[in-house]
């Protein structure tokens, strides 16, 4: 699956979400990657400012988020993925907190909030930390109710194989 929506706010700014399949024998065990995809589609989420310079406001933040609500309500068998990355500096009150941990911070707050609007039920936005050699990578999945056994092994899978 691939899909690239893009979306103007304001004549200035450009935005681009990306929602594609995820390669799970690139970052699962093989025999769970096997699993989980005979079961669920892990889909990852990607966004990506094409355009402009200003801060990327709460109004932008928010149009993101029911996008990807409404694509995560019309499609019922998957687990959504977002690496927070740190490609770019993001600006942020607290500086002793990295970019990707802020952007962490945000997502789980936007997810929270959209799901109040959206009044989307049974569904939990999971996150992993994974340090790497004192770099912290945070990694979300946001995961139904009835998909939460798969998303526990993913979790366990995901854990183990960054520990080693």
């Amino acid at each position: 699956m691939q899909l690239t929506l893009s979306f103007r706010y304001e004549g200035t700014e450009e935005y681009l979400i990306r929602l594609s399949s995820v390669d799970l024998p690139r970052f699962l065990s093989k025999d769970v990657a096997l699993r989980v995809a005979e079961q669920v589609e892990v889909v990852e989420i990607c966004l990506e400012r094409i355009r402009g310079s200003k801060p990327t406001s709460i109004t932008i933040l928010m149009h993101m988020s029911r996008i990807i609500a409404k694509f995560f309500e019309q499609n019922d068998n998957v687990i959504l993925y977002f690496f927070c990355d740190d490609l770019n500096d993001i600006p942020r009150r607290q500086k002793d907190m990295s970019p990707q941990e802020f952007r962490s911070k945000l997502f789980s707050q936007m997810f929270c909030r959209c799901s109040k609007m959206q009044h989307i039920q049974a569904v939990e936005n999971i996150s992993i930390c994974i340090d790497s050699s004192g770099w912290k990578n945070f990694i979300h999945f946001l995961v139904r109710e009835k998909h939460k056994p798969i998303m526990e092994m993913i979790q366990r899978d995901v854990i183990e194989g960054f520990g080693k």
